[in-house]
């Protein structure tokens, strides 16, 4: 059976997501399918930015990770095309961790001698669905003030992807972590290490005449009676 339409997964249910494999007792999920979505941060992020755009969900709703993976490429693809790979930060702001269940049924000649109808019908897992609620912001892109009419037009186009109702805002504060970091290379770690070493204020050795410090004892273990 394919995959199924995402009208029978999009009202948002209770959640599902108790995977605990290293205490069976409390692992309610069994096996947890993969997340689709590769990245949740994408671009330039060492590059300071002017505007932040974020999406806004209107409705309280579940969209399946294969969506958000299908929308990210499809930005990513957009903005590289119009803008550089190297103009534009895009962070999505939700994680899939509901797990997403079906109860599988045989279709066509024969089927009836092969499915049992709705008998224990609770489902098996098949994906993951992030949850979001009215609004809740989807994902967020930092741009340069100059392009930002056709980050609109880029961002409007999503909707043929999650098929959600949502709105564009500009953010005037702008989020920290998305622009303007710093890029650790390896010879800065060297010379950072370097400065910290150097700092360090070396072992006072004693003079002649002069009774070392007793080193601090260090704590053995307990012995118990028996």
């Amino acid at each position: 059976m394919g995959l199924r339409p995402a009208r029978c997964f999009r009202d948002r249910e209770r959640s599902y997501t108790r995977h605990a494999p290293k205490v069976q007792r409390k692992n309610f999920l069994g096996g947890v399918p993969g997340v689709r979505t590769r990245d949740f941060t994408i671009g330039n992020q060492t590059k300071e930015f002017d505007t932040q755009f974020d999406v806004v969900s209107k409705q309280t709703m579940q969209i399946r990770d294969n969506a958000i993976e299908s929308m990210r490429q499809k930005l990513v693809k957009k903005f590289t095309d119009t803008l550089g790979k190297d103009d534009f930060v895009i962070k999505i702001r939700l994680y899939p961790h509901h797990v997403v269940r079906e109860h599988k049924s045989a279709t066509g000649a024969g089927a009836d001698r092969v499915s049992k109808g709705m008998k224990h019908a609770f489902g098996k897992n098949i994906g993951r669905a992030t949850q979001i609620k009215k609004g809740q912001i989807l994902l967020s892109v930092v741009v340069d003030h100059v392009k930002k009419d056709k980050i609109r037009e880029i961002l409007k186009g999503i909707k043929y992807k999650v098929n959600m109702p949502f709105e564009i805002k500009e953010v005037k504060h702008l989020n920290k972590m998305l622009s303007g970091r710093k890029k650790w290379t390896r010879e800065a770690k060297i010379g950072k290490a370097q400065e910290v070493a150097t700092t360090v204020a070396p072992a006072v050795t004693p003079t002649k005449g002069e009774k070392p410090e007793p080193k601090a004892k260090e704590p053995g273990k307990k012995k118990f009676m028996r």
